[in-house]
């Protein structure tokens, strides 16, 4: 979604809403049925969620926009599901998904879980962030970025185990359990 349609929304333009509405609604109801497995109640609460949008609109930040559409309908979804106590296992859910509405959904996912990922690692303090990348992004041994650092393994390890603590705390507000 471009950055120029979250903007117009800001600002109440009801254009905005309808190209959104266009572009997401059926990946929105198909997200939504994953979890419920009704697809009536997933129109109904993707619906629900433009209403909520809407209402909304002002807050909403061009740059976290799409996450924010497929976490809300989530949590709407979850929530649907514990107000009515109609808990489905996802292995029982049909799987009557179009390849292309999947394809959407993994990479729409994909990107939501990455996005946090980096936020959390944004987060970690510096010395932290410097280590987790050097050990997670660049690949380097505890030992090599000891050596990079000119401090201590056990200090890597203790670091190490600060951030990962700091992301599964972080990521654990985003994620379902």
């Amino acid at each position: 979604m471009k950055k120029e349609v979250v903007l117009k929304l800001n600002k109440g333009d009801e254009s905005a809403l309808k190209a959104i509405f266009d572009e997401y609604f059926e990946p929105l109801v198909q997200y939504s049925y994953a979890y419920i497995g009704d697809k009536e109640a997933a129109k109904d609460v993707v619906q629900q969620f433009y209403i909520s949008l809407w209402k909304n609109r002002e807050n909403l930040s061009p740059d976290t926009f799409e996450s924010y559409l497929f976490i809300s309908v989530r949590n709407r979804s979850v929530n649907y599901l514990r107000d009515t106590k109609k808990w489905v296992r996802m292995d029982q859910v049909p799987q009557e998904m179009s390849s292309d509405a999947e394809e959407f959904h993994q990479t729409e996912a994909h990107k939501i879980i990455q996005s946090y990922v980096q936020s959390g690692i944004a987060r970690l303090p510096k010395k932290c962030k410097r280590i987790f990348l050097l050990s997670k992004a660049d690949g380097l041994t505890y030992a090599e970025v000891a050596d990079e650092l000119d401090i201590s393994v056990k200090t890597v390890e203790r670091q190490m185990g600060i951030a990962l603590k700091k992301l599964r705390t972080y990521m654990s507000d985003y994620l379902i359990p």
